[in-house]
Protein backbone atom coordinates (compact mmCIF):
# COMPACT_ATOMS: atom_id res chain seq x y z
CA UNK A 1 0.00 0.00 0.00
CA UNK A 2 1.16 3.60 -0.98
CA UNK A 3 1.26 6.32 1.78
CA UNK A 4 0.00 9.57 1.38
CA UNK A 5 3.26 11.17 1.31
CA UNK A 6 4.83 8.40 -0.86
CA UNK A 7 1.49 9.04 -3.43
CA UNK A 8 2.29 13.07 -3.24
CA UNK A 9 6.34 13.00 -4.37
CA UNK A 10 5.05 10.22 -7.11
CA UNK A 11 2.05 12.32 -8.41
CA UNK A 12 3.44 15.89 -7.59
CA UNK A 13 7.37 15.54 -7.34
CA UNK A 14 9.76 18.27 -6.55
CA UNK A 15 12.93 19.96 -7.44
CA UNK A 16 12.53 18.09 -10.65
CA UNK A 17 14.70 19.16 -13.87
CA UNK A 18 18.29 19.92 -14.37
CA UNK A 19 20.47 22.56 -13.36
CA UNK A 20 22.98 24.12 -15.35
CA UNK A 21 24.67 26.21 -13.05
CA UNK A 22 24.98 22.91 -10.78
CA UNK A 23 28.19 22.82 -8.63
CA UNK A 24 28.37 19.20 -8.88
CA UNK A 25 26.04 16.40 -10.57
CA UNK A 26 25.81 12.95 -10.93
CA UNK A 27 24.08 10.34 -13.06
CA UNK A 28 23.44 6.58 -11.37
CA UNK A 29 21.79 3.61 -12.48
CA UNK A 30 19.80 0.15 -10.90
CA UNK A 31 20.29 -2.59 -13.52
CA UNK A 32 18.80 -5.58 -11.28
CA UNK A 33 15.74 -7.71 -11.51
CA UNK A 34 15.30 -6.10 -14.88
CA UNK A 35 14.71 -2.72 -13.80
CA UNK A 36 16.56 0.11 -15.38
CA UNK A 37 16.14 2.82 -12.99
CA UNK A 38 18.57 6.07 -13.30
CA UNK A 39 18.54 9.29 -11.29
CA UNK A 40 20.45 12.29 -12.51
CA UNK A 41 21.14 14.48 -9.24
CA UNK A 42 22.27 18.40 -9.42
CA UNK A 43 23.51 19.99 -6.25
CA UNK A 44 24.25 23.64 -6.13
CA UNK A 45 26.00 24.93 -3.23
CA UNK A 46 27.00 28.07 -1.24
CA UNK A 47 29.50 28.08 1.63
CA UNK A 48 29.06 24.58 2.10
CA UNK A 49 25.24 24.38 2.42
CA UNK A 50 23.22 23.07 -0.28
CA UNK A 51 21.27 26.05 -1.90
CA UNK A 52 19.31 24.38 -5.04
CA UNK A 53 18.87 20.73 -5.21
CA UNK A 54 17.26 19.33 -8.96
CA UNK A 55 16.97 15.99 -10.15
CA UNK A 56 15.57 13.63 -13.28
CA UNK A 57 14.73 10.13 -13.37
CA UNK A 58 13.78 7.63 -14.85
CA UNK A 59 12.14 4.66 -13.02
CA UNK A 60 9.19 3.56 -11.54
CA UNK A 61 7.23 5.35 -8.52
CA UNK A 62 9.83 5.08 -6.16
CA UNK A 63 12.39 6.33 -7.64
CA UNK A 64 10.12 9.48 -8.43
CA UNK A 65 9.08 9.86 -5.18
CA UNK A 66 12.26 8.61 -3.00
CA UNK A 67 13.49 11.12 -5.14
CA UNK A 68 11.52 14.37 -4.80
CA UNK A 69 11.80 13.28 -0.78
CA UNK A 70 15.08 13.32 -0.97
CA UNK A 71 15.48 16.51 -2.22
CA UNK A 72 13.07 18.72 -0.43
CA UNK A 73 15.06 17.38 2.68
CA UNK A 74 18.41 18.60 1.28
CA UNK A 75 17.29 22.35 0.65
CA UNK A 76 19.15 24.60 3.23
CA UNK A 77 21.32 21.54 4.96
CA UNK A 78 25.30 21.69 5.42
CA UNK A 79 26.74 19.17 2.59
CA UNK A 80 28.36 17.33 6.06
CA UNK A 81 24.79 16.76 7.19
CA UNK A 82 23.71 15.72 3.31
CA UNK A 83 26.07 13.34 3.29
CA UNK A 84 24.60 11.37 6.69
CA UNK A 85 21.00 11.11 5.27
CA UNK A 86 20.46 7.56 4.85
CA UNK A 87 17.78 5.27 3.28
CA UNK A 88 16.01 4.42 6.36
CA UNK A 89 15.23 8.38 7.20
CA UNK A 90 13.84 8.83 3.51
CA UNK A 91 11.43 5.70 4.15
CA UNK A 92 9.97 7.31 7.17
CA UNK A 93 10.03 11.05 5.83
CA UNK A 94 8.09 9.14 2.60
CA UNK A 95 5.30 6.86 5.70
CA UNK A 96 7.06 4.13 4.10
CA UNK A 97 8.70 2.43 0.38
CA UNK A 98 6.59 -0.82 -0.61
CA UNK A 99 9.19 -3.69 -0.41
CA UNK A 100 9.25 -4.21 -4.34
CA UNK A 101 10.35 -0.47 -4.51
CA UNK A 102 13.13 0.00 -1.79
CA UNK A 103 15.39 -0.10 -4.06
CA UNK A 104 15.10 3.55 -4.84
CA UNK A 105 15.87 4.14 -1.23
CA UNK A 106 19.69 2.78 -2.35
CA UNK A 107 19.67 4.41 -5.74
CA UNK A 108 19.34 7.85 -4.28
CA UNK A 109 21.18 7.37 -1.73
CA UNK A 110 24.07 6.41 -4.28
CA UNK A 111 23.86 9.69 -6.45
CA UNK A 112 23.73 11.59 -3.03
CA UNK A 113 26.89 9.74 -2.61
CA UNK A 114 28.62 10.39 -5.84
CA UNK A 115 26.96 14.05 -6.27
CA UNK A 116 28.73 14.88 -2.95
CA UNK A 117 31.86 13.07 -3.60
CA UNK A 118 32.49 15.44 -7.18
CA UNK A 119 30.82 18.61 -5.07
CA UNK A 120 34.03 18.03 -2.87
CA UNK A 121 36.40 17.75 -5.48
CA UNK A 122 35.07 21.12 -7.27
CA UNK A 123 36.62 24.26 -5.60
CA UNK A 124 33.26 26.37 -5.29
CA UNK A 125 33.52 29.81 -6.83
CA UNK A 126 32.35 32.82 -4.47
CA UNK A 127 29.03 33.81 -5.04
CA UNK A 128 28.90 37.42 -6.94
CA UNK A 129 29.14 40.21 -4.36
CA UNK A 130 30.65 38.07 -1.68
CA UNK A 131 34.36 38.96 -0.79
Amino acid sequence: MYSERYMYHFQSPLYVGEMLDATAQAEVCYEQNGCMDKVCLYLKLDDGVICDVRFRARGCSGTVAVCSAMCALLVGQRIETAAELDPTTLAIELGGVPHDKEHSLSLARKALTAAIERASSVKEIPAVGRA
